[in-house]
């Protein structure tokens, strides 16, 4: 069975200028998942007091309108952790959250690049990082997350729901296409591959099942990022959970 909606985020925000910046937990993530957004104060700032409005409280189901860290996290890099923590109890499921990435792979944030975190409803999580709308770095559950405008990935084959269709889960074999400026080439899982500029190496595809997981891909801009370091956080996030840890109320 998948998770409830509250179980996952999908985050975005853009990297601040020093490194002291993001190692303070003042840098702030958005909500991207398209939940309800928190109501706000209109006389005080919204980080210090949330007015809440009974009405729309009340039309609230927190398995579906809450988000593992609440809506408006922040993020600290503590070495190679990514350390989520909510904002406040309200709309979070849990005080913080915290993945391992490589730390050459952290190294690659720049001032002003986007970072987008999410996590699925099988508990898969995904990490790409894009400059300027150019995707430099994606690890994990990649077509979760954006990869901006000129890079894609699909899994295949489609699940084919008729009754006589071709291909019924459990898929006997699944695969990734991935392209780049509109050039694709299949890969399978232990695969890599470079295209124009990008280097692309999966180390696992879809796997049916219940819930089932999604694929598991290192994707790297030559230069930018080390393709071994973006390798090595792909593996760290096809552990079981990707690795999260999590800390309660």
């Amino acid at each position: 069975m998948v998770m409830p909606l509250c179980g996952t985020f999908h985050y975005a925000g853009v990297v601040p200028e020093t490194s002291v910046d993001r190692e303070s937990g003042l840098w702030q993530l958005e909500d991207r998942s398209g939940a309800i957004p928190p109501t706000r104060a209109s006389s005080r700032p919204w980080w210090k007091f949330w007015t809440r409005d009974p009405t729309r409280d009340a039309d609230m189901n927190p398995l579906r309108d809450n988000r593992l860290v609440g809506l408006q996290p922040t993020l600290r890099i503590l070495g190679g952790r990514l350390v989520l923590e909510a904002g406040a109890r309200h709309r979070a499921e849990v005080r913080s959250a915290s993945l391992e990435l490589n730390e050459s792979l952290i190294e690659s944030l720049h001032c002003g690049d986007v970072l987008t975190l999410v996590r699925t409803r099988t508990a898969d999580i995904g990490v790409s990082l894009l400059r300027d709308g150019r995707l430099i770095v994606a690890a994990g559950a990649v077509t979760a997350v954006t990869l901006g405008d000129n890079v894609a990935v699909r899994g295949g084959p489609v699940v084919d729901f008729s009754a006589h269709g071709p291909e019924q889960p459990p898929r006997r074999e699944t695969w990734v296409d991935v392209s780049v400026s509109g050039e694709t080439r299949r890969l399978r899982e232990g695969e890599e591959t470079t295209l124009h500029d990008y280097r692309f190496s999966v180390v696992r595809c879809f796997q049916d099942g219940i819930p089932g997981t999604f694929e598991c891909l290192a994707i790297s801009l030559e230069g930018a990022c080390p393709p071994e370091a973006d390798l090595h956080s792909a593996r760290l996030l096809a552990r079981r959970s990707a690795g999260l840890i999590l800390s309660d109320w």
